[in-house]
């Protein structure tokens, strides 16, 4: 009887209960995610050249593992707000609380041990595509990642078992605690608000100065090193909930004051949101943290993205040099988008290299322009090498040396007009030099052209001779981080955003009473469901501007590791905000759903 009531309550809010389902599934695959990499040794040495990269990453499991308690805690409580009333009518006829606790033993190990297994599933897959994907886009070969990684299985189990355990016994806990009268009344109870402004006043400044000890932490991590961590960690998270809790009520009293507030149902949805700081304040918290972290991971990894191809192509002004191409050389060089392809004809004896006049002038050879202090990010300029600097002991001699083939680069290279050229004994050989518009998107073309004209150079670690050969050694020593902050950035705004949402989610029980009230009485479904909006949106604004801000500061520990860590650094928080927006509207739908309800099960319309 039991189990056939709780399947029964499953079945008959099916589409809510597939929105809790759906998210532990997605928590639970985002957790196995990060554990795959976190507990993969081999991995992270062989991809990612920073010491101690398996403490840091240490330090984030355990940061993803609190707050994973925290979105599970949550996404009990929406199973338990949905049954309370349900539990409530089984003891009105007789129900024993030995009974209610079987009936929540099953619903929760039914929805949390089944959205675990389903998200172990689901993080392997996703583990694999994102993995695959991002390696291709960045032209970075992953070393020793493994998809079916048994140590981030055993973790993801036993933490999502372990917290399956917690939800039943808490909710067992909390049921046999409460009164008959308490359990039917759970969704109509709101937390009042402490509007003492002193202490809000001094909660402000004790939040700004950890936050401050924070970013100071992190500015200076090259002099505390693997202590700034946990330091910033702790004071950062600290700083953030002090100031959310002070400021939150203060803004929302500041515009209760304003005459704007009294238009509409606006007054209503400050109500709403005042009486709900206590609750809400946690959350804003943590998914600040979380926007921070997976804003900040994202835009180092575009920033890398970015920055590794500009600062490769100072190197040379050549993308490939290729020797007597041939006809499986020139359907390649075909398709790509070039700036530059010249071809020069040139003997050589055994310590000289000869070149013809007339070609040089016709095509003068170019070397870049070295970057300014203030541009080190722009698109590297080139300037033409004249025939004297060309013959001569410089700088522009030797780089010109170098994109020959190597038994060449220590001889003279002696510029002959045409006539003399073409009677010069020795070996003949042609050498074309192209330049590609955009490094990134032509690496498939560059590496089949590298493996028709072999460079010996690159493969045998002599100096590097065209700019695709210092964009290969560029993203060996940091296409791990690229790799790193793309996969973090995506997996933690999958995290934030569902943890958001199913706080948000959670209070739908004792907010439908409200909105019911305010149908009845004449309020058009409108303007219910822009209040819902204000008031969904102010809870996500908060965060999302506070990450950005703390992303702006936190970039500057980046700056020993990056040219230029703000280098546009703007169009990946317009590209995560467009995705974060998304959520907020997916949460904005699903919330308006179950709370307006307009129309009775009788059919007949509520309010006039």
């Amino acid at each position: 009887m039991i189990r056939k009531l709780a399947f029964a309550g499953i079945q008959r809010r099916w589409s809510d209960y597939l929105v809790l389902f759906s998210g532990l599934s997605i928590g639970s695959a985002i957790f196995y995610m990060f554990a795959a990499l976190a507990t993969n040794d081999k991995f992270l040495k062989a991809n990612i050249n920073i010491s101690s990269v398996t403490q840091v990453f240490a330090f984030g499991l355990i940061l993803l593992t609190i707050i994973t308690i925290v979105y599970v805690s949550y996404a009990q409580s929406f199973l338990l707000g949905m049954r309370y009333q349900d539990y409530g009518l089984f003891m009105i006829f007789g129900a024993k609380p030995r009974k209610i606790s079987q009936m929540i033993l099953l619903e929760t190990a039914t929805v949390q041990l089944g959205s675990t297994m389903i998200g172990l599933v689901l993080g392997m897959g996703l583990t694999k595509i994102a993995s695959q994907w991002l390696a291709n886009q960045i032209h970075f070969p992953l070393t020793g990642l493994s998809v079916v990684q048994l140590p981030a299985i055993f973790v993801t189990i036993a933490l999502f078992g372990l917290l399956a355990i917690s939800s039943v016994l808490v909710s067992q806990w909390i049921v046999r605690k409460k009164s008959l009268n308490s359990i039917l009344k759970a969704n109509q109870i709101s937390n009042q608000p402490n509007q003492d402004n002193k202490l809000k006043i001094l909660e402000s400044m004790g939040g700004l100065i950890l936050l401050g000890l924070g970013f100071t932490a992190m500015m200076h991590i090259e002099v505390l090193q693997l202590a700034a961590i946990p330091f910033a960690l702790v004071t950062i998270s600290s700083g953030t909930y002090l100031v959310i809790h002070s400021l939150f009520s203060w803004v929302i009293n500041w515009l209760k004051q304003k005459a704007i507030s009294y238009r509409g149902i606006r007054l209503f949805t400050l109500g709403q949101l005042r009486f709900r700081i206590e609750n809400y304040t946690r959350v804003l918290s943590m998914v600040t943290i979380l926007f921070a972290l997976a804003l900040g991971a994202i835009v180092v990894g575009v920033g890398y993205h970015r920055q590794i191809p500009i600062m490769s192509s100072y190197s040379s002004a050549y993308s490939m040099n290729i020797t007597n191409p041939t006809r499986a050389t020139d359907k390649i060089v075909a398709k790509m988008d070039l700036t530059k392809n010249n071809e020069y004809s040139q003997v050589s004896d055994q310590s000289h290299v000869y070149l013809n006049q007339a070609q040089l002038k016709q095509q003068p050879i170019e070397a870049v322009i070295p970057a300014n202090a203030d541009k080190q990010l722009a698109q590297p300029q080139y300037k033409s090498v004249s025939i004297k600097q060309l013959m001569g002991q410089t700088v522009d001699n030797r780089a010109f040396l170098m994109l020959e083939p190597l038994a060449q680069r220590n001889k003279k290279l002696v510029v002959l007009p045409e006539r003399q050229f073409n009677q010069v004994n020795g070996t003949k050989s042609t050498l074309q030099l192209i330049r590609v518009r955009d490094l990134n998107q032509s690496v498939p073309q560059l590496k089949r052209l590298e493996a028709y004209q072999h460079s010996v150079a690159a493969k045998q670690g002599y100096e590097i001779t065209n700019s695709y050969e210092m964009f290969v050694i560029s993203n060996t020593l940091f296409g791990g981080l690229e790799f790193i902050g793309l996969f973090l950035g995506i997996a933690f705004l999958t995290m934030l955003a569902s943890c958001l949402m199913f706080k948000v989610l959670s209070g739908t029980k004792m907010d439908r009473i409200r909105y019911q009230m305010l149908l009845k009485i004449g309020v058009s479904d409108k303007k219910l469901k822009r209040a819902i909006a204000y008031e969904i949106g102010v809870l996500f604004v908060i965060p999302g501007v506070a990450g950005i801000v703390y992303v702006a500061l936190g970039l500057q520990m980046f700056k020993k590791l990056m040219v230029d860590p703000y280098d546009q650094w703007w169009w990946a928080v317009l590209g995560f905000t467009a995705c974060y927006g998304v959520y907020y509207l997916l949460t904005v739908k699903l919330y308006q759903r179950l709370v307006i309800k307009t129309r009775n099960p009788g059919g007949d319309k509520l309010g006039v």
